[in-house]
């Protein structure tokens, strides 16, 4: 049976919050009171940095996870995005040096753009307009994310992007209007083959987030080891009209991962020896 539920077509983003306890009551009541609309914040995870037994027993019975420790809302699956709503600069720090590549975190004056976004989404549908609350939170996304985020077309043209993008050492200005592989890897057709998947061929064939591994030749001749995901973005009628793709260097992760394996290696072969 065909739904007729007119938000079947939605953004649902999975949010943890980290917060103080202070606040931590109305930060649950707020995403408790939003309104179904394109875009659904939904609260599955909450660490409060200091204690409110109210807002804990709230938070539980709602359904909510309550988190000890806010380390644990990076290992929470599925989530999409933490919200850092304490406003200290050392935890937003150390959230977005700690989380997956899949994984967006907002600071606090972000997060309540999202919340106005959110909230204002039923007047702005009912606008003549073919503004999209998609790609009002792509621009959201585009400041807040320490990563170089790109907004794409049907036609593989970057139609915005924030200022740190990997564009051969050229700057936001020089990649818009650009084909997406012709910025990021100077080619003059799309990514294909197996050593370079194109994650957005693949998002705008299934209208699902995709994923791929790219290497990316930077200003300086150097190639760096990328972390390519792609996300739908839909307008008021359910349409896929665009596509974010957010590019993260882990060159320096995979280094690391390699340095700390390769002595694991040395230190077993060295006891082996020693044993012998």
């Amino acid at each position: 049976m065909k739904s007729t539920n007119k938000f079947d077509h939605c953004l649902l983003l999975r949010v943890g919050v980290v917060v103080r306890g202070s606040r931590c009551m109305s930060i649950v009541r707020l995403f408790e009171g939003m309104k179904p609309t394109r875009l659904r914040l939904k609260l599955v995870g909450i660490a409060p940095i200091t204690k409110s037994i109210a807002c804990l027993k709230f938070a539980g019975e709602a359904g909510i996870r309550i988190c000890e420790d806010y380390h644990e809302l990076l290992s929470m699956e599925p989530l999409d995005l933490i919200m850092e709503m304490t406003g200290e600069p050392h935890i937003l720090i150390d959230l977005v040096s700690r989380k997956p590549s899949s994984m967006a975190i907002l600071d606090q004056q972000t997060s309540m753009l999202l919340f106005d976004i959110a909230q204002q989404y039923e007047m702005v549908a009912k606008r003549e307009s073919e503004i999209s609350l998609a790609t009002s939170f792509a621009s959201a996304m585009l400041e807040a994310s320490p990563d170089s985020v790109m907004v794409i077309d049907h036609d593989f043209k970057i139609i915005n992007c924030n200022s740190f993008p990997l564009t051969n050492g050229k700057g936001r200005e020089a990649a818009i209007g650009k084909y997406c592989f012709e910025a990021l890897h100077g080619i003059l057709s799309p990514c294909a083959g197996s050593d370079r998947i194109c994650p957005v061929q693949e998002t705008f064939k299934t209208r699902r987030p995709a994923r791929s591994v790219h290497e990316v030749v930077i200003g300086s001749g150097e190639s760096r080891t990328c972390h390519v995901t792609s996300y739908p973005l839909f307008n008021q009628l359910g349409e896929m009209v665009q596509v974010v793709e957010v590019v993260r260097d882990i060159s320096e992760e995979l280094r690391t991962r390699i340095e700390r394996r390769t002595k694991a290696m040395q230190d077993d072969l060295a006891r082996v020896v020693q044993e012998d």
